[in-house]
């Protein structure tokens, strides 16, 4: 039982830091791109750009319009850190539910606490 518990709090523990890295990242890569894309198009407000990188982060799906130059730029220039945005944005959206998942096994199942 003792193993079981342990098991599950270092689980509990790591998914819940990699939501914190997730929102980290999503924070952190957002910004980067973001002073990129203004040192790139000095005529942009931060608001601007802030939807921009949304976009740029954002799946082009069949049949949608062109996104623009600005978004285009950002995805041939730092395909890398478009990459990392979309990982940590799956990230923050998934992992809060396999968390309180996690949690419910814990409590119905393990009897954990």
């Amino acid at each position: 039982m003792m193993v079981q518990t342990i098991l599950f709090w270092t689980l509990v523990g790591s998914l819940a830091f990699g939501f914190a890295l997730g929102v980290q990242m999503r924070v952190m890569v957002a910004l980067v791109l973001r002073k990129a894309l203004e040192a790139a198009n000095e005529s942009l407000s931060e608001a601007e750009a802030r939807q921009i990188v949304v976009r740029a982060a954002n799946r082009l799906r069949p049949g949608e319009a062109d996104p623009g130059p600005d978004v285009t730029y950002l995805r041939q220039t730092h395909p890398g850190a478009v990459g990392h945005l979309r990982l940590a944005r799956k990230a923050t959206r998934i992992l809060p539910a396999f968390v309180f998942l996690l949690l419910v096994i814990g409590r119905k199942f393990m009897g954990v606490f």
